[in-house]
Formats: structure tokens, C-alpha cells, sequence
């Protein structure tokens, strides 16, 4: 799966191989990603947006979202954010 990542305006992307990743970024924006299934452990991002993935059923133990927001809206099959 591709990720977008977006810090101090310039924009990155990578694979998500499911393999657990301790990545700090600004903005991650995954919004519509239908394939999505669960976020990687370690997650810590200043600003979150999911809304739209529709197979998005857990979210990590060690995620963070610290200081912006989380746009979850959509995540239908999201039970919690513990």
C-alpha cells in the first residue's frame, strides 16, 4: 500500500508492508484508501486523516496523534481508538 505523507508543505510517499514502523511525520493523509485495513504500530503524526477507509478495523496500540486532529469519519468497521 503507498503512503503520502505531507511535512512543511513538501509531499514524500512510501510502501506499507504491514512490517511495524516508529515514524513521526506532520500530516498523514489516507483519505478514501478502501484497501486499508489497519495502521502501523508506532504511528505518531501531528494530523490524521482516514476518512473514508472503509476496511479500517483497529487501530495500533502504540499510535499517537499529538497536538492536530484525526478525521475518521466514514471508518465504519473502526470500533475504537484506544
Amino acid at each position: 500500500m503507498k503512503l503520502f505523507s505531507r511535512y512543511q508543505g513538501k509531499q514524500s510517499s512510501a510502501t506499507y508492508t504491514g512490517e511495524p514502523v516508529t515514524a513521526k511525520v506532520g500530516s498523514l493523509i489516507l483519505r478514501e484508501c478502501t484497501a486499508l485495513t489497519s495502521l502501523p504500530e508506532g504511528l505518531d503524526v501531528s494530523f490524521l486523516d482516514i476518512a473514508g477507509c472503509t476496511r479500517l478495523e483497529s487501530w495500533p496500540q502504540t499510535a499517537a496523534v499529538h497536538i492536530g486532529r484525526l478525521n475518521a469519519r466514514g471508518c465504519v468497521r473502526l470500533q475504537s481508538l484506544r
